[in-house]
């Protein structure tokens, strides 16, 4: 049961983050002035994340994922 839950609650986080690598990707492509209120609001949001998010933290957090990636690619 709790499995499943977990499952589930990663499907929704990796669903999520695609949507918002899309979205990127459309207002990259498409410019912010062919793009509608929701990907211009995607990519608001995603700027201004980033720009707030100490250097540090965002080095840790990819430094974290690399070593979950390394790790699982060898069990």
């Amino acid at each position: 049961m709790i499995d499943t839950i977990i499952k589930t609650g990663w499907r929704i986080v990796e669903t999520l983050f695609i949507l918002i690598l899309i979205c990127i990707s459309l207002g990259i492509i498409i410019g912010s002035d062919g793009s509608g209120p929701f990907i211009n609001g995607v990519l608001s949001n995603t700027n201004n994340f980033l720009r707030n998010l100490p250097p540090g933290t965002f080095l840790s957090i990819f430094v974290i994922l690399a070593l979950y990636a390394l790790i699982k690619k060898k069990s």
